[in-house]
């Protein structure tokens, strides 16, 4: 924000006050209804105290500014770098943040298809959607928003769905919102992103086009992006506090009692790590709004979630292919992955269809898109299944989020890209929890009645004093188990299904304690304090040597189950000790500090004495970059002297040269091919860019299987700049290894605001590319 103000005479900003709302009573209400209420009513008045002193000095300014109440924040408009500076000093002021721009997660549009006459979609009965619509459950009472590009609420499969729709006439009021002011008067969608996720949430004609999860619920949408599917901090911040309760055409009379039950999100903040709607997104759950959230497009390497799908509080929804007909299906490759750069926790949270996926599109059309956008309505339609099968869950987003996860089924034996986690059962950080049944969920969700609620006191059994961050588990015979934690008192208390309970208690330093037979009565409080017993501790030692020279590694060695924090190795002599406590399973990820080592995992334990546990690191052949590893490098070419030989095909403006447009230079040197070294690349374009033969079979003999047994994999590395137009246009880079007879993609199709500054691209290669005309 600093820079921006510094280099632009004006900027908009977003003020965040230090004070926030307490909305922790919420918990413990009964009913959507009430929790929507109280939470709205709280906020609305926190906000008004709380900002009347900056506000007001804001006026003396005579600057342009808006106040926001579902998260204590202040859009200034205009502002400079004396006022930022004025406002930073403020007591009353916690941070002030750029008002980032953010996009939808492009989809894939996939090329038109023969239309076949299946009225229920296969990706909806991959999922068992029928099956639940079969129990006589189609989303009936439910009401399920979409936050994106807008909707065209005359589509033929939309229409009957929509609450401003009464069979005669439309009502807009409460059902519609623009942010960005394209269409003030009612429902439009100008990009056409808005409309396919809502049919996939909700779409059907009734007659030949069942394309949506819970035909039975209603919709609503806000817009919160514009025609190039982009959007602005203060454009989410206002759809999310319309979500809360939804107000007029007019932006006035605000009722909570009109919120959704659930919000569909396909849009995210590029490379993640941002958590700038945490307050908002906590504020509707806090109302018994659940809120999904795509995963991102940017899949398969690690750490690849967009923001807010990398939040904890969220229901992250990742990619798999349903083409098989039969759960859980395969993982996507593009799904982005975990793990979240903001808490570490395990995410995706579940996957969904989302390749090849036919829904509603402006006009009245139906297109086959692919991409987690495509997958997260899914489970926003699921939400509408659960809370119309049983209403008592309506409002309860935690224990449904549960519901939804314990039911799914887990990729069993796919690691995807190896994220960590478990690849059994789950959650890791590639499929979270696998694939959602829409069956099982819904036929757990109708075996709970009433509610009550779960409290005690957790202790020491020795000093009796009270033990806080202790983890719970309230499991409910035999399906569904809650999560709870102790607070700083030890005190815990969770509002949950009767029934009779099994709890375990889990903290670091003592023995897991378990307690069976705890019955919970709908409408009444049952306490269950828990004592637990201290366990003793043992060394645990080793060393952390390079696995082919013996020599010692500096390392870093994450440990789950021990909450202190990562441990590092000696640097000169890779040894390693702590203590750790008895009965208890950990998992130590061994990852040596330089670059070029491959991470390793082992588990250890439940100790019985001390140990040690020694770890051998491989070096990254493949990367070659660890200290002592040399590459062997075949060819290379930075275009100075000429253009490598390098030629065009197709309708292309291709050139080499020094570029003046993009990047402004060449990455080094003075030379580049570029689409244009001038400007932008010509309308209707469709061209490549072509190597000469490159003779690598020189390789052949040193790759693993040639007989050097070394690395199994040459090494394709390039520096790029890459700008496209969002909707439209594509790049990739493809390779051939038959001269250019044959060729596979190894990079993209991609689209977008892809690099924006010069970034490099390594790809490896199989031996079966060590040939004398490899282009």
């Amino acid at each position: 924000m600093l820079k921006q103000a510094q280099n632009q005479p004006q900027a908009d900003f977003i003020i965040w006050l230090a004070a926030k709302a307490d909305l922790s009573p919420a918990e413990k209400m009964q009913t959507k209804t009430e929790k929507g209420k109280f939470v709205f009513e709280t906020l609305q008045a926190f906000a008004h105290n709380s900002q009347k002193s900056l506000r007001g000095y804001l006026d003396t300014k005579g600057l342009d500014y808006t106040p926001y109440y579902i998260a204590n924040k202040i859009l200034v408009r205009g502002g400079n770098l004396d006022l930022l500076y004025t406002l930073a000093t403020r007591a009353d002021v916690a941070r002030i943040t750029t008002n980032h721009y953010y996009q939808i997660i492009e989809p894939i549009v996939e090329p038109p298809k023969t239309e076949s006459v299946t009225e229920i979609e296969p990706n909806l009965s991959f999922v068992n959607a029928d099956d639940v619509w079969a129990l006589g459950i189609t989303g009936e009472g439910v009401v399920l928003a979409g936050n994106d590009t807008g909707l065209d609420w005359e589509h033929p499969s939309i229409q009957p769905h929509y609450r401003g729709w009464d069979g005669s006439s439309a009502d807009h009021n409460y059902n519609w919102w623009d942010t960005t002011g394209t269409f003030p008067n009612g429902p439009g969608d100008d990009m056409g992103h808005g409309t396919h996720t809502t049919g996939t949430m909700v779409g059907d004609d009734g007659g030949g086009n069942q394309i949506g999860m819970a035909p039975g619920a209603q919709t609503i949408h806000c817009k919160n992006m514009d025609s190039g599917g982009g959007g602005s901090d203060n454009n989410f911040i206002e759809c999310f506090q319309w979500d809360l309760a939804p107000w007029d055409l007019s932006g006035n009379s605000p009722r909570p009692d009109l919120a959704p039950d659930a919000v569909n999100n396909s849009w995210g903040y590029w490379d993640g790590g941002n958590p700038v709607f945490e307050d908002e997104i906590a504020a509707l759950q806090a109302a018994g709004i659940l809120v999904e959230v795509s995963a991102g497009n940017e899949g398969p390497s690690c750490s690849t979630l967009r923001s807010p799908g990398d939040y904890a509080e969220v229901l992250t929804t990742g990619s798999v292919n349903h083409s098989g007909g039969l759960l859980p299906g395969a993982l996507t490759d593009f799904s982005s992955r975990g793990p979240s750069s903001l808490t570490g926790e395990y995410l995706p949270d579940i996957m969904a269809p989302g390749e090849n996926i036919r829904s509603s599109v402006p006009g009245g059309s139906y297109e086959y898109w692919s991409g987690t956008s495509m997958a997260g309505p899914h489970v926003t339609g699921l939400i509408g299944l659960l809370w119309s099968a049983n209403p008592g869950l309506r409002g309860m987003v935690a224990e449904t989020q549960q519901i939804i996860e314990q039911t799914a089924v887990p990729l069993t034996g796919q690691t995807g890209s190896n994220c960590g986690g478990d690849y059994d059962f789950g959650p890791n950080n590639d499929w979270g929890y696998g694939t959602f049944d829409a069956l099982a969920a819904v036929e757990t969700a109708m075996a709970f009645g009433g509610t009550g609620t779960l409290e005690g006191t957790v202790t020491d059994s020795a000093t009796t004093d009270p033990l806080s961050g202790v983890q719970i588990r309230a499991s409910l015979n035999p399906t569904i188990t809650w999560n709870i934690r102790t607070d700083e008192n030890g005190f815990y208390s969770r509002l949950v299904f009767s029934g009779t309970y099994t709890l375990t208690s889990q903290l670091y330093g003592y023995y897991p304690a378990e307690i069976s037979g705890v019955e919970v009565i709908s409408g009444t409080t049952t306490s269950q304090n828990i004592a637990m017993d201290p366990a003793p501790s043992f060394t645990v030692s080793g060393k952390v040597t390079d696995a082919s020279a013996g020599w010692p590694l500096y390392a870093r060695i994450d440990i789950s189950g021990y909450p202190y924090g990562p441990i590092f190795t000696d640097p000169e002599s890779g040894a390693y000790s702590l203590e750790l406590a008895a009965g208890l399973e950990y998992t130590f990820r061994v990852t040596p500090w330089v670059d070029g080592y491959q991470s390793i995992s082992r588990v250890i334990g439940p100790l019985t004495t001390t140990q040690t546990e020694d770890f051998a690191v491989q070096a990254d052949l493949a990367a070659c970059l660890a200290p002592g590893y040399t590459p062997d490098y075949i060819y290379a070419e930075n275009f100075e002297a000429s253009d490598g030989g390098f030629v065009t095909s197709g309708s292309t403006s291709w050139q080499w040269g020094a570029p003046t447009s993009g990047p402004q230079a060449a990455h080094t040197g003075q030379n580049v091919w570029a689409t244009n070294l001038t400007g932008n690349y010509f309308d209707n374009e469709s061209g490549s860019l072509e190597s000469p033969d490159i003779d690598l079979s020189s390789a052949a003999s040193s790759l693993t299987g040639g007989g050097g047994g070394g690395s199994a994999y040459l090494i394709l590395d390039w520096w790029q700049w890459l700008q496209t137009e969002e909707c439209c246009d594509f790049a990739a880079v493809a390779v051939s290894n038959d001269g250019g007879a044959s060729w596979v993609t190894i990079y993209g199709p991609t689209s977008g605001y892809v690099d924006n500054e010069w970034a490099k691209y390594t790809i490896y290669l199989d031996p079966s590319y060590a040939v004398s005309n490899f282009r």
